[in-house]
C-alpha cells in the first residue's frame, strides 16, 4: 500500500500523467502502423527504465550536464558533505554531482537521489565567501526530500507528463503571444460556469454520460490545485525537518564556543535550496 507521501504525489501528478497518456494515445493512433508502434514502444522502454531508475546516471549527465565530483571538488565540499553524514544526510543517501551555473544557481534534485550543486557555488565555498554552515542549508533540503522518498520515480513523471508540459507551455506562450493571457486568466477563474453550461447543453440533448464527463471535469480542475499544494506542503515538510536538524546542531556547537549563530547569513541560501523543491515540482503545478 501507498504511504500518506506517495497518495500525496499520485493525486498530485495525477492530471499531468493522465492527460499526458491520453494525448499520447491520441497522436499514436494517428500515426502510421508501424512507426507508431515503434514510437509506442520505445517510449515505454525509456518509461521503463527511467521507472526503475536504471539510467539515472546517464540522464543526468547528458540531460542536465552532471559530473562526478573530481578529486578538488571533493576537497572543497568535505566539510559540507562531513557535516551532512553526521546527520544521515551525506552520501550514501545522496549522489553528489557538479553542474554548470552560478552560486545563485544552488543545489537541486534530479532522480531517485541525485544531487546537483552548481559549479559557482562550489567556487563559492572555496573563496570562503559561503561557509560551510551556510553552505549545508541547500545540500541539507536536497538530501531531507531524498531520504524522504519524494524523488521516487521523478524521472519517470517528468517523462511521462512531456506532453502536458509541452501543451501548457505551449498555451501559456500563444495566449502571451496574442495578448490574451489575463482573458484566459479571467475565463479559467469562471471555468465554473463554463461547466454548468456545457453541463446543461449535454443533458439537454440527453447525453447523460458526457454531462458526467464534463462536470467531473469541472471538479477535478478544482481539487487537483489543492492536492499540488498538498504535495508541495509535504516537500517543504521534509526539507525544513532535514535543516532543523543541521540547524539545532550548529546552534548547540556555537552556544558552546560561545559563538554567535548567524541566523541572518544562513537564510540567505534558504531561497537558493528552495529551487530544489521548486525545480522537483516543475511537472505538477
Amino acid at each position: 500500500m501507498l504511504s500518506s507521501l506517495g497518495w500525496s504525489r499520485a493525486r498530485a501528478a495525477s492530471v499531468p500523467i493522465l492527460a499526458s497518456t491520453v494525448m499520447t494515445c491520441s497522436i499514436g493512433a494517428l500515426l502510421p502502423p508501424v512507426p507508431g508502434l515503434v514510437a509506442f514502444t520505445l517510449g515505454l522502454v525509456i518509461a521503463f527504465a527511467l521507472r526503475v531508475d536504471r539510467v539515472e546516471n546517464m540522464v543526468v549527465r547528458l540531460v542536465y550536464g552532471g559530473t562526478p565530483l573530481t578529486a578538488a571538488d571533493q576537497h572543497d565540499l568535505g566539510p559540507v558533505l562531513t557535516e551532512l553524514g553526521s546527520h544521515g544526510l551525506g552520501p550514501p543517501v545522496i549522489q553528489v554531482r557538479v553542474r554548470p551555473g552560478g552560486p545563485s544557481d544552488g543545489v537541486i534534485t534530479i532522480g531517485r537521489r541525485s544531487v546537483l550543486v552548481s559549479r559557482g557555488l562550489i567556487g563559492a565555498i572555496r573563496s570562503g565567501e559561503v561557509g560551510v554552515e551556510r553552505a549545508a542549508v541547500p545540500f541539507a533540503q536536497a538530501a531531507g526530500l531524498v531520504r524522504g522518498g519524494a524523488t521516487r520515480g521523478e524521472l519517470f513523471i517528468r517523462f511521462w507528463t512531456l506532453p502536458w508540459v509541452f501543451l501548457t507551455y505551449g498555451m501559456v506562450r500563444t495566449a502571451r503571444g496574442f495578448g490574451v493571457l489575463p482573458l484566459v486568466r479571467m475565463t479559467w477563474k469562471a471555468r465554473w460556469l463554463l461547466t454548468m453550461v456545457a453541463a446543461a447543453q449535454a443533458m439537454g440533448e440527453s447525453h447523460v454520460a458526457l454531462a458526467g464527463l464534463v462536470v467531473g471535469i469541472g471538479a477535478v480542475s478544482y481539487v487537483w490545485p489543492r492536492w499540488v499544494r498538498a504535495w508541495q506542503t509535504e516537500c517543504q515538510v521534509l526539507g525544513d525537518e532535514a535543516v532543523a536538524a543541521l540547524r539545532s546542531s550548529a546552534t548547540r556547537a556555537a552556544d558552546s564556543l560561545g559563538r554567535e549563530n548567524r541566523d541572518g547569513q544562513e537564510a540567505g541560501l534558504v531561497g537558493r535550496g528552495a529551487v530544489a523543491r521548486e525545480r522537483h515540482l516543475s511537472v505538477v503545478r
